[in-house]
């Protein structure tokens, strides 16, 4: 499994597809581990209590934009076992991806595309 970060707007699908990986809808560690690995990509975020809890289809995420909103994680917690990689298109917002090998891969890797 590996996790990357996409650029904002595009969705789990257009990053892992662009890097020739599937996205992994299931069978990732978002649900208990997101806010780590975006830790370990040596980023850091805020979390606030209106931000904090998964609500979009395009959770997880780093939020971009306005200055009181810059870097801050995006439904982080209460993840779903499995998220819709379809979803995307809000420019402000960095999606977190776990994608996969179409022929299976057993080490975790964290990527920070730029």
């Amino acid at each position: 499994m590996e996790y990357l970060l996409g650029k904002p707007g595009e969705s789990c699908d257009f990053v892992c597809q662009s890097n020739n990986l599937m996205c992994a809808s299931s069978g990732h560690n978002l649900t208990e581990q997101a806010l780590s690995i975006i830790q370990s990509m040596g980023l850091t975020c805020s979390i606030s209590p209106d931000s904090q809890v998964y609500k979009d289809g395009d959770n997880p995420a780093l939020t971009l934009g306005t200055k009181q909103l810059y870097n801050m994680c995006s439904g982080f917690y209460n993840i779903p076992k499995v998220i819709d990689c379809g979803a995307g298109g809000n420019s402000s917002k960095k999606r977190l991806c776990p994608c996969i090998k179409t022929t299976g891969m057993n080490s975790i890797n964290y990527m920070l595309l730029e």
